[in-house]
């Protein structure tokens, strides 16, 4: 029913104000009023016990999926309503997701509300951005979640390269 973060010490932000549990809770309750609020309507609360630790309580857990899958729910296994299904779950180098045929329930946001038109899809995690940035360029990834700041006059140059903006961002 909860999932604890302990944030590294020491993390200050730009004006030197060390970044707390505190914020992090006030950035999901700013998001709570974006488009992307879905994403977090699972939370219940957010909890600060002290500064460097967040607790998001969930709503409620899914009773079949813990029941199935025990302490491996949602960490190696999940069982959702989205528009894609848990294929399989390697931590740190990839996730597989395949289409939900049934769905039938998308976001109001998009111009497709029925089961996605793209499948399997596969996210990897590659931990350092020029490698990232060298798998989107030479074709081997379709798109990257985020890309250091030093390589967008790259993208911006090559006519085969877009960014696109997420719906739910907090933009500053």
């Amino acid at each position: 029913m909860a999932w604890a973060f302990t944030l590294k010490p020491g993390i200050q932000f730009h004006n030197g104000k060390p970044v707390t549990s505190a914020d992090v809770a006030r950035l999901i309750e700013l998001f709570r009023a974006t488009e992307g609020a879905y994403l977090v309507d699972a939370t219940a609360s957010v909890e600060t016990p002290d500064d460097l630790t967040v607790r998001f309580v969930m709503i409620n857990p899914d009773p079949d999926a813990v029941a199935a899958l025990g302490e491996d729910c949602r960490v190696t296994g999940a069982v959702g309503a989205g528009a894609f299904k848990l294929a399989s779950f390697t931590l740190g180098q990839e996730t597989v997701l395949f289409r939900n045929d049934d769905c039938a329930w998308g976001a109001a946001l998009s111009a497709n509300t029925g089961p996605a038109r793209r499948a399997p899809v596969t996210c990897r995690e590659i931990p350092k951005g020029s490698t990232a940035f060298l798998a989107l360029w030479s074709g081997g990834v379709d798109g990257l979640l985020s890309l250091p700041t030093d390589f967008l006059g790259e993208i911006s140059a090559d006519a085969k390269l877009a960014i696109a903006p997420i719906s739910g961002q907090i933009v500053y």
